[in-house]
C-alpha cells in the first residue's frame, strides 16, 4: 500500500462519499443491479455515479452548479428526469416518460468548487474519490464497477489487498 499525506476538502468527500455508500446499500432492495459506474472529470468538474441518498443527495444538489437525477423502473414502465442549477435554486421541471428498459438510477453532479474553496479536483482529490471504488467492487458481489470507463479488476476482498499490497494501485 503507498501512504501519503493528502489534501482534500472534506465536506465534498462527505457528499461524494454518502452517494456511494446508498448505492452499494440499493444493491439490497434491487438484487438485480449489476452494475455501478463512477466518474470523475476534472476538467468538466462532474461526478457520476449511482443510486440515490436522502441527505448525501440533497447535500450534493445544495453544493452543485448542476445536479441532475434520472431513475427508471421496468416494472412501472417509467423514466423520471429532473435537473437542478445554482446550488438547487432552479429546478428545471421534472420529465416522466414512458419506458421500456432495466432499472436504473444515475446521479450526475458538479460540484460547486468555489464553495469549496477549489479550482479544480486536483490529484489528491481525484485518488480519494477512486478509492472508494475499489473498495465497493471489493466488497459488492455480483456487481461490475467502473471507474471513469474502465471496469475494475477485483471482485473480493482478497484481490483488492493484493492490489495493494503489490503497490499496483495508490489505496493511499
Amino acid at each position: 500500500m503507498i501512504q501519503r499525506e493528502i489534501i482534500y476538502t472534506p465536506g465534498l468527500w462527505k457528499i461524494f462519499d454518502e452517494i456511494l455508500i446508498y448505492t452499494v446499500k440499493n444493491k439490497d432492495r434491487d438484487p438485480e443491479m449489476d452494475t455501478i459506474k463512477i466518474d470523475i472529470d476534472p476538467i468538466k468538474k462532474e461526478t457520476v455515479t449511482g443510486g440515490l441518498n436522502c441527505y448525501g443527495a440533497k447535500l450534493g444538489n445544495i453544493f452543485s452548479t448542476a445536479f441532475e437525477l434520472e431513475t427508471a423502473s421496468k416494472d412501472l414502465c417509467l423514466r423520471f428526469k429532473q435537473t437542478w442549477t445554482d446550488n438547487m435554486t432552479i429546478a428545471e421541471t421534472p420529465v416522466v416518460e414512458p419506458y421500456s428498459g432495466p432499472n436504473h438510477t444515475k446521479i450526475s453532479f458538479s460540484p460547486d468548487l468555489d464553495k469549496f474553496r477549489m479550482y479544480s479536483l486536483n490529484k489528491d482529490t481525484i485518488a480519494l474519490l477512486s478509492r472508494p471504488a475499489f473498495e465497493v467492487a471489493a466488497s459488492t458481489p455480483g456487481v461490475n464497477v467502473y471507474l471513469n470507463d474502465n471496469s475494475l479488476p477485483i471482485n473480493t476482498f482478497k484481490e483488492y489487498v493484493h492490489l495493494c499490497l503489490k503497490g499496483k494501485v495508490d489505496c493511499l
